[in-house]
């Protein structure tokens, strides 16, 4: 006799290497790992992402997935995430003096992942949410 059991929503467990990948005065990038944990017994895939990205409380867009990754069975996974966008986008609302200054100085800002990730296992999606905050210093 074979027992079926309904899938469980996979777990966000954290988020690590936050890192600025670039910084000049056209572009910062900064790439991170959402690391998960798929606590069913079947493999899933990954769906959609919809992580809005705040930088001193100022929208700079959306993370962006960089590669493909499976969702193994019984196992934590990480997925690595990116989100590039000109500097001036935060800047302009601090007065751009201040903020470069800022910015080149060492200071720190807050950076804010809120939104959530799509898995699907058999054939059900699970969103899961993220909420997750950080103080990094925008130097390569």
């Amino acid at each position: 006799m074979i027992s079926c059991s309904l899938p469980t929503e996979p777990q966000f467990l954290k988020v690590s290497n936050v890192e600025v990948k670039e910084m000049s005065f056209d572009k910062v990038t900064i790439n991170s790992f959402l690391h998960y944990h798929n606590p069913n017994n079947i493999k899933g895939q990954f769906k959609a992402t919809d992580i809005k990205v705040t930088v001193n409380d100022i929208d700079v867009g959306s993370l962006k997935q960089l590669e493909k990754v499976a969702v193994p069975r019984k196992s934590d996974f990480k997925i690595p995430v990116t989100i590039s966008f000109p500097p001036k986008d935060i800047f302009k609302k601090k007065g751009l003096l201040k903020s470069v200054l800022q910015a080149y100085a060492n200071d720190k800002v807050a950076l804010h992942y809120l939104g959530t990730m799509t898995f699907t296992i058999a054939g059900k999606d699970f969103k899961i949410p993220i909420d997750y905050k950080d103080d990094i210093i925008l130097k390569k």
